[in-house]
């Protein structure tokens, strides 16, 4: 299976730009061009449209404004904005629904969704001018959205490959973080961190503030590859899905109720990468073990 895990966005050569190339957070700019809708489609004409100097809004119970109803409305903010090339963390706190586009892209989609959610992604990023666009939709309840894209700095940005070892920089533990549901869904009930995904819980919880059974878990870091052909050796009762870089290359989710023992075959160019491994146990015993080794 051949993976590309390095997604670079072109710049929107249209878009204005009124800033020098910055290193700043997003969230720190000003001039967002926002739309607001009386409905969930964001369809017709905008009800209301404005300058907000930042996408950081906690409406709660009440309306986003006077224009518009207090439930089942939407957003979008829009901005052009120079950037220095690097990789980007994506931040969304969202009650509601959200999507993110950078130049047309689709990099966060949880515009279906509703519930409080804090999303996480990463994405690699050419110098020059990016078109950014945020949509939020409010199905009902509380309602609120915060924004941020950040370049991240770090060892890989300032070593060049050839004295770049394969552990320096790289994340010692992995953050685990366990939910009383299978769906990964709501704030962690509880969170840890690990040396090694290799865990036997049999007909135990993993922790006392989890249940036995029904619950998932989420683990996460970020480590070095030399470029090659990577074996990802998996063992896990009852469902799991592991994601490099947000591409999906293990995907037993939801559909089983038995054990998985699979190896998958990846090629990985070289440079730092994101692992993340989301598991499932639905009843009975659990346990969970994936590690990878170069072919």
């Amino acid at each position: 299976m051949g993976v590309i895990f390095t997604t670079t966005l072109a710049h929107a050569d249209d878009a204005p730009v009124t800033e020098q190339p910055s290193t700043a957070p997003l969230s720190t700019l000003s001039g967002w061009k926002a739309q607001y809708w009386g409905n969930l489609t964001q369809s017709g004409i905008a009800s209301l449209e404005r300058t907000d100097p930042s996408i950081d809004f906690n409406w709660q119970l009440a309306a986003a404004d006077d224009t518009l109803p207090i439930d089942e409305f939407s957003a979008r903010w829009t901005r052009s904005t120079s950037l220095l090339a690097g990789r980007f963390r994506i931040s969304v706190l969202v009650t509601g629904g959200a999507r993110v586009r950078i130049d047309n892209q689709v990099i966060v989609n949880s515009y279906h969704n509703q519930g409080h959610q804090n999303i996480t992604s990463y994405v690699n990023l050419s110098s020059g001018v990016h078109l950014v666009e945020v949509d939020y939709v409010d199905r009902g309840g509380q309602a609120r959205i915060k924004f941020d894209l950040q370049r991240m700095a770090g060892i890989a940005d300032t070593l060049p490959n050839r004295i770049v070892k394969p552990n320096v920089g790289q994340s010692r533990f992995w953050q685990g973080d366990y939910f009383n549901n299978i769906t990964l869904s709501g704030v962690p009930a509880y969170s840890e961190k690990h040396a090694n995904i290799d865990f036997n819980w049999g007909e135990k919880s993993p922790a006392l503030a989890i249940k036995r059974d029904g619950f998932s878990a989420r683990f996460s870091k970020r480590a070095y590859f030399n470029s090659g052909t990577y074996n990802f050796v998996v063992r896990a009762d009852e469902n799991i899905r592991i994601f490099i870089d947000n591409k999906l290359i293990v995907n037993e989710w939801l559909t089983k109720q038995n054990r998985i023992s699979q190896t998958t075959s990846v090629n990985i160019h070289q440079g730092w990468h994101d692992i993340r491994i989301e598991y499932a146990d639905i009843k009975s015993v659990a346990n969970l073990h994936v590690h990878w080794e170069l072919q």
